[in-house]
């Protein structure tokens, strides 16, 4: 009798949790990516069709709901629409996928949507049949960033790496760069990464003399300890506090006065931020453009970052997902390029200096520093 009792009250709770689920406002954590589950615990639905217009199928139905019933991102799901069956996965709004793809889309409070795209034209229907193909099999082909790699701050980590490659430092070796004459790498001020120590002791060996600080502002600095120890802060040195919003007026202000500095100092120079990944890699990347770099060299000297820190292996779909959505949608913006691959980007970087207030004196200059 009290077992008969218990299970009641579990079948009721149920019961009442499914109800909740699907009229109250929705369970945001429900959206995040999660782990790999093993379980393939899931139910057929039949879902209304909101509207169906051109390959796009708005369903009346909700990512916490498909949640419930055992459906996630990462998903790959069989769609039966009318009298066709079309296997797609379930991604997230963020990602890119060919079609057909079921989209899991965040809007307003109470407004998340499921959208289908499908890749070609289908029979209108009011309804279509939901069922799951396998348990995350999209993810584990096409594994989000974030799932991927992650990166430690503590040095035994990295047991397989030197110092130098721990510190993200290395010499900017690309076509038409003087040799020993431009370094970079995370920040030898900054401890927050806990490269700092590291990253300095290989600007002294490089025998660095001009440091382009692209990440701190004269007050942050000022609260680094020990950071006016340092060899980096025995240099000609410059501080220029830039986001990473690399469009901006402040940005291309910010730049040009680094550059200006770099011009009027000796090097060997060394550009860093905190990580010597974004910032860093954005402007290195940019006077490669300007010294006759190919954009492939370009590419892995940015990329080696990624390897340094998250062992990220080229060939690999994170590898070129991560190149695509920041350094090559970086430059072709910057260098106002459809495409890096064929333009000419010694012109291109040329005119990109030139436009955040670099004269033509200046940039060939800069080209002369660096050659």
């Amino acid at each position: 009798m009290k077992t008969f009792l218990y299970v009641s009250l579990v079948l009721c709770l149920s019961a009442s949790l499914f109800f909740l689920n699907d009229c109250s406002s929705p369970v945001q954590e429900t959206l995040v990516e999660r782990p790999v589950s093993v379980s393939e615990e899931h139910d057929v639905l039949s879902v209304d069709v909101r509207s169906f217009e051109d390959g796009i199928v708005i369903l009346n139905t909700s990512p916490q709901r498909m949640n419930h019933h055992g459906y996630h991102t990462g998903d790959q799901i069989e769609v039966r629409i009318g009298d066709k069956t079309l296997v797609m996965p379930i991604i997230l709004e963020t990602e890119e996928a060919e079609k057909p793809f079921c989209l899991f889309a965040k809007g307003e409070r109470n407004k998340d949507a499921v959208t289908l795209y499908l890749k070609e034209t289908a029979a209108e229907t009011d309804f279509i049949l939901i069922d799951l193909k396998q348990k995350q099999a999209h993810a584990q082909a096409y594994p989000r960033d974030e799932a991927v790699y992650r990166r430690t701050n503590v040095r035994e980590d990295y047991a397989g790496l030197s110092d130098e490659k721990y510190a993200n430092f290395r010499m900017v070796q690309t076509s038409g760069m003087k040799e020993g004459v431009l370094y970079r790498s995370s920040s030898p001020f900054d401890p927050k990464i806990k490269r700092n120590l590291y990253a300095d002791e290989a600007a002294e060996r490089a025998h660095v003399m001009t440091v382009i600080d692209l990440a701190d502002h004269p007050y942050i600095y000022s609260l680094h300890e020990d950071a006016d120890k340092r060899y980096a802060a025995g240099c000609d040195l410059i501080l220029l506090d830039l986001s990473t919003f690399y469009s901006t007026a402040e940005f291309e202000e910010g730049l040009a006065a680094g550059l200006r500095f770099l011009i009027g100092h000796e090097g060997p120079y060394l550009i860093h931020c905190t990580e010597g990944k974004d910032r860093t890699g954005f402007v290195c990347a940019v006077l490669e453009c300007l010294q006759g770099a190919s954009i492939e060299e370009v590419s892995a000297d940015y990329m080696k970052t990624y390897e340094n820190y998250y062992g990220v292996k080229l060939g690999t779909y994170v590898y070129d997902r991560i190149l695509k959505r920041t350094l090559l949608k970086d430059l072709e913006r910057a260098l106002a390029s459809e495409d890096l691959f064929t333009e000419d980007l010694r012109t291109c970087a040329q005119a990109y200096l030139e436009r955040i207030g670099l004269s033509e004196e200046e940039v060939t200059g800069l080209k002369e520093k660096l050659s």
